[in-house]
């Protein structure tokens, strides 16, 4: 048998299922004569590959005589197969093995001969330029060791001024391009610049670029042997940079048609013999002259940023490299420079530069006027103007008003007339379109003026020229959402021509700094906010406290005053410890609803004493999170009183309503014809005095519901398992009669069905009472919806919206309180005392609930309550 597990395996198989002692597969395919090994019976099948090939035979021998049966046979064929497919993978398995040892071979010999090529080769991955191979030719002439050259970017050896060039090369070949031909100049660990030419290719496995690799050749001195002035002239003249060339004493000879009309030199003028230095103000001449020169001289090239200046007297910053030239005979032949206009780049710089420096001012300002004075100053600084001013739009946005005015340090003669022109633009306000500062406020655009072209506004020009101001300019401090917060206005004491430039940099500025000035308003507004709550608030004589999550975050005198404690002993601690024990929960479901509300709860003084409290609740949004205003009242003798009363009116209610059940019952025998035929006039007014009736009943029933609730002798019968759809349909159809009256919609929602106790006949009273609300406030065909929902605390959550009028923000503290009707007109259309809402949110409260109303005038109102689950 072979010697390998999978066969040995297979071979034993085999030999189970012939039930024979033995089964092999021969070596060399070739069964040894049977008798040579004691064997009396034996069967063999051929073991044939894929392609047909019969690779050799499977065995299988007994030492007694026997006839293998024809199953027998195909058991041997099947497993047969097996072997032929164990040796095929391991054939498979072999060649592949071959493979990789060939491959290992091919890749250690391209790497050989790689390492030992005269040309820079260099592979480095295509998304960030990792370097992931260099040979050693590469490393030789960059100083770099392997790990060293591992841990870099391709762009680390690259000058800077051949970056963007490289990248384009990069993007091109990662596109599939293949760049040939292509220079750069290449730094080494020392410094030296090195350039190269070569080739570049990328790698592809699966149509994505996996590794760029590019092949160099050092022509640093090819080029030097080749490069002279003309040739230089040749491939710089139509650069859009500054070229020139020179001798190394600083004489010119060259400059190409860029740096000309950079300098202003006409085309045909010659330069010849110009002295370089004359082509830089005075500073950059003396570090050109000190450190430039010298240092190009010794190392052959100098980067740095200079300045050239025009012949109209503008310094030009430039970023600029000097290169110096050896002559074949030695030594330094001449010098050539090349500089970029970076003006752009430094007026971003100083654009930046004075954003952060007025937004941080004004950040710190602690006013918004103080904001304003710290920009003006800053920008007005910057430009180089003598006087400045901030006109800001009046409260009801009508006109402009000058706010602060600032002041560049002059002499006391100037100083003195520019304070008589500031006080005279206090005097003055601009409509949009009017003036200087109203022609900006329309525009949102920089503006300039001048004396030429008519100085300052007509009714300020004879002021404005008798303070010095002959020019002035204008931008706009724009608000993120292009709201004009503010216009700046500054004057200059010589009449010139509009600065562009420097206006449209101020004007970056000032478009920037808006979002600062913003900021700081609404800081101001939020500050004046809260001492104007401050003052109100200790004026008042009823308590108040501000919330967080049932935390007290402020209080007031009167609330000091009220509990008997000091203002540190009250913020910070929970407002349920001003509570007694017994209302704690009821004050804690309240501060968890997050919604409007007003209850009566037992408060708890520092003394340990207690009195009746009314609380009322409005969420608010405090620096800028949810909170409550919590307003206390103590009505503990007012509650005496309503005692008393309620009393009083519920014996009033009780004499009333057995002759007030008799007579309804009387009207409606009348009305069904039990009393005889009634003429259709007087049936009429028999049904108009039963739905009067039956208003008082309703009545009568509220006002004694409302005694027993306050008298403590109010009992629910509560079910444990009642579902909201149940109670959702026995409101429906108790409220079904008035929804026709009124043609009202009446809908059924119930997102929610779990089990919940409580008391069916007062909660679907509780449900009828805001249907009923609802649909008298409905408009006609409008549909009145009733909704469960699972609450976020657990319990469940009803809800009853209308599509009317809605509710006013200030009505509703005043929705749960007995006898109150928001709108009396409609309270006599459609009946009712103002006790239903009361009654209805009493019940909620005997179950532990609480009740509220969410309305959006004239779009949707909510009418909700939620009941605990337990």
């Amino acid at each position: 048998m072979l010697p390998d597990p999978r066969l040995d395996r297979l071979t034993r198989l085999a030999a189970r299922l012939v039930r024979a002692p033995v089964a092999i597969v021969p070596a060399g395919g070739e069964l040894p004569p049977p008798a040579a090994l004691g064997v009396r019976a034996w069967a063999a099948v051929p073991l044939v590959g894929a392609d047909g090939a019969v690779l050799g035979q499977l065995c299988a021998a007994d030492v007694r005589p026997r006839e293998f049966a024809p199953e027998d046979i195909e058991a041997l064929r099947e497993v047969a197969e097996s072997v032929v497919a164990e040796m095929e993978r391991a054939a498979e398995l072999e060649r592949r093995r071959e493979a990789e040892r060939v491959l290992r071979e091919s890749e250690a010999r391209l790497r050989d001969l790689a390492d030992h090529a005269s040309d820079l080769i260099v592979v480095m991955a295509p998304d960030d330029g990792r370097l992931l191979y260099v040979n050693e030719a590469w490393k030789r002439t960059f100083g770099y060791r392997d790990a060293e050259a591992l841990a870099m970017r391709a762009l680390d050896v690259v000058a800077p001024e051949f970056h963007d060039r490289c990248l384009d090369a990069s993007k091109r070949i990662v596109h599939g391009e293949e760049v040939r031909d292509f220079e750069a100049v290449l730094l080494t660990k020392s410094g030296r610049r090195v350039v190269v030419r070569g080739n570049g290719s990328a790698r592809f496995e699966g149509g994505l670029a996996t590794a760029v690799r590019m092949i160099f050749r050092d022509v640093t001195a090819q080029l030097q042997a080749e490069m002279g002035q003309s040739r230089l002239v040749a491939t710089l003249g139509a650069t859009a940079d500054f070229v020139s060339i020179g001798t190394v004493a600083g004489a010119a000879t060259y400059i190409n048609p860029a740096g000309r009309r950079m300098l202003g030199i006409g085309a045909d003028e010659d330069v010849g013999g110009m002295p370089m230095a004359d082509v830089h103000p005075a500073w950059a001449r003396e570090r050109l002259v000190r450190e430039a020169l010298p240092a190009a001289i010794r190392d052959g090239v100098w980067a740095g940023e200079l300045a050239l200046l025009a012949r109209d007297g503008r310094e030009i910053p430039v970023s600029q490299v000097i290169l110096a030239h050896e002559s074949p005979r030695g030594g330094r032949w001449f010098v050539s420079t090349v500089a970029r206009d970076i003006s752009a780049e430094k007026r971003s710089e100083t654009e930046t530069q004075l954003l952060h420096a007025t937004s941080h001012a004004i950040g710190a300002a602690p006013t918004l006027e103080a904001g304003l004075a710290a920009a003006l100053r800053l920008l007005g600084a910057w430009g180089g103007w003598i006087y400045g001013e901030a006109w800001v739009p009046s409260a009801d946005g009508a006109v402009l008003q000058c706010g602060p005015v600032w002041m560049a340090d002059q002499n006391p003669e100037t100083v003195a007339r520019l304070e008589r022109f500031a006080e005279s633009s206090r005097m003055f306000a601009f409509r949009a379109g009017e003036g200087l500062p109203g022609r900006v406020w329309q525009s949102r655009q920089p503006s300039w003026i001048c004396e030429e072209s008519g100085g300052m506004e007509l009714s300020r020009r004879a002021v404005a020229r008798a303070a010095g101001l002959l020019a002035a300019g204008a931008v706009p401090v724009l608000g993120h959402g292009g709201e004009v917060i503010a216009v700046f206005v500054f004057g200059a004491a010589e009449s010139r021509p509009a600065d562009e430039p420097s206006l449209r940099t101020i004007a970056a500025a000032a478009a920037h700094i808006g979002g600062a000035v913003q900021r700081k308003r609404a800081e101001q507004a939020l500050r004046e906010s809260e001492a104007r709550f401050d003052r109100l608030s200790d004026a008042s004589r009823d308590g108040i406290a501000i919330t967080e999550g049932g935390t007290i975050l402020q209080v007031n005198r009167a609330f000091c005053e009220l509990f008997g404690c000091a203002e540190s002993d009250a913020v910070g601690v929970s407002g349920l410890l001003f509570c007694a024990p017994e209302d704690r929960a009821l004050m804690a479901r309240h501060f968890r609803s997050g919604a409007e509300g007003r209850f009566e709860a037992t408060a708890v003084r520092a003394d340990g004493s207690t009195f009746r409290a009314e609380l009322c609740t409005t969420p608010i949004l405090y620096d800028g999170r949810q909170a409550d205003v919590v307003v206390i009242r103590d009505v503990g003798e007012r509650g005496e009183v309503d005692r008393t009363r309620s009393e009083f009116v519920s014996i009033v209610a009780h004499e009333l309503r057995t002759p007030l059940t008799s007579v309804r019952g009387a009207l409606e025998l009348v009305e069904s014809g039990a009393a005889g035929d009634v003429p259709p006039g007087m049936l009429e007014i028999v049904r108009i005095a039963r739905a009067n009736a039956d208003r008082g009943l309703r009545l009568i029933g509220d006002v004694l519901d409302l005694g027993r609730i306050e008298a403590g002798a109010f009992a629910l019968r509560p079910a444990e398992r009642l579902t909201p759809r149940a109670l959702l349909d026995a409101a429906i159809e108790g409220a079904h009669p008035a929804a026709e009256q009124h043609r009202v919609c009446l809908e059924a929602r119930a997102d929610d069905d779990a089990p919940f106790a409580g008391d069916a006949e007062r909660l679907t009273q509780v449900l009828v009472a805001l249907l009923s609300n609802a649909i008298k406030h409905s408009p006609e065909q409008e549909a009145v919806v009733a909704s469960a929902s699972r609450a976020a605390s657990g319990g469940v959550r009803f809800e009853v919206l209308d599509r009317g009028r809605g509710i006013l923000p200030e009505q509703i503290p005043l929705l749960f309180t007995r006898f109150q009707q928001l709108d009396p007109a409609a309270a006599g259309r459609h009946g009712g005392a103002g006790l239903g809402l009361a009654v209805a949110r009493a019940i909620v409260e005997l179950h532990g609930g609480t009740m509220g109303v969410e309305s959006e005038p004239g779009v949707r109102t909510v009418f909700w309550f939620e009941i605990p689950n337990g």
